[in-house]
C-alpha cells in the first residue's frame, strides 16, 4: 500500500516487480555518480580559471567522457530491456483466467472456468464515495493468474500499481496478461483512462487469499 507523504515505491507483490524496484535503486545510485561528477567538475573549473583556460588538446580526457556514457548506458539499458522481455513471456502451463470487462462506470468481472460473473457497482451511486468502496475481488496467491480485459464501450484502464499493471480495455479487443500475486494482503487499483463523468468511480479493490478460501468465496457468491 502507498502511505501519504511516502518517498518511496509501493510494496512489491511479485518478482518483476522486486527486479524494478531494484533497478530504480540502481538507476538513482548512477546518477547520483555522475551529478557528484559534474557539479564536482564545474566548482573545479571555477576555482582554477587559468588551468582551464591553458589546457589544450587532452585525448585521454576526450576518450574517457565518449565510452563512459556509451558504457553507462548500455549498464542501464540491457537490464531495462531484459525485464520488458520477461514481462512479456507466458510460459504458465495452469492458470485461472479472469475476464475483465470495462463498462461506464464500473468493472465487471468473470472466471470462465467457474461460469460466474461479478458487477463491481460503487455501493452508493447516488452520491460521492471514498475511494476502494467497490466489490471485492479475491484471488488466489501464489498461482498463475491470466487476466483477459477488454471494454463495452470506451477505452478504460485496468491498473493496480502494486503489481506494476496497467493494460488498456478497448472496445472490440482482448488484450491479456499472466501475474501471480507473491503474498495474501489487499490491493486498490483505479481506471487510469480517462473515461467520462464518472471515471473516478470506478476503483479496483482486490483481496489475496489461499487457494482454499478462494474456492470457499466462489461457492458463496
Amino acid at each position: 500500500m502507498s502511505n501519504f507523504m511516502g518517498l518511496n515505491l509501493m510494496d512489491q507483490m511479485n518478482f518483476l516487480n522486486w527486479k524494478i524496484y531494484l533497478y530504480n535503486d540502481v538507476v538513482i545510485f548512477i546518477e547520483s555518480i555522475i551529478a557528484f561528477m559534474v557539479f564536482s567538475f564545474m566548482i573545479s573549473m571555477s576555482l582554477n580559471k587559468s588551468w582551464t583556460q591553458s589546457m589544450g588538446h587532452w585525448f585521454a580526457l576526450e576518450l574517457i567522457w565518449t565510452i563512459s556514457p556509451v558504457l553507462i548506458l548500455l549498464f542501464l539499458g540491457l537490464p531495462s530491456l531484459k525485464m520488458l522481455y520477461f514481462s512479456e513471456i507466458y510460459n504458465f502451463s495452469s492458470y485461472l483466467s479472469l475476464k475483465v470487462m470495462g463498462h461506464q462506470w464500473y468493472w465487471e468481472y468473470s472466471f470462465p472456468e467457474f461460469n460466474t460473473n461479478i458487477l463491481s457497482f460503487p455501493k452508493v451511486l447516488s452520491e460521492l464515495i471514498r475511494f476502494g468502496e467497490s466489490i471485492l475481488l479475491v484471488l488466489p496467491f501464489n498461482f498463475k493468474i491470466r487476466a483477459i480485459i477488454s471494454s463495452s464501450d470506451v477505452i478504460h484502464s485496468w491498473a493496480l500499481p502494486s503489481m506494476s499493471f496497467k493494460m488498456d480495455a478497448i472496445p472490440g479487443r482482448l488484450n491479456f496478461y499472466m501475474m501471480m500475486f507473491m503474498m495474501p494482503g489487499k490491493f486498490i487499483g483505479q481506471c487510469s483512462e480517462l473515461c467520462g463523468t464518472y471515471h473516478s468511480w470506478m476503483p479496483i479493490y482486490i483481496e489475496t487469499t489461499s487457494i482454499s478460501l478462494f474456492f470457499e468465496w466462489m461457492k458463496s457468491i
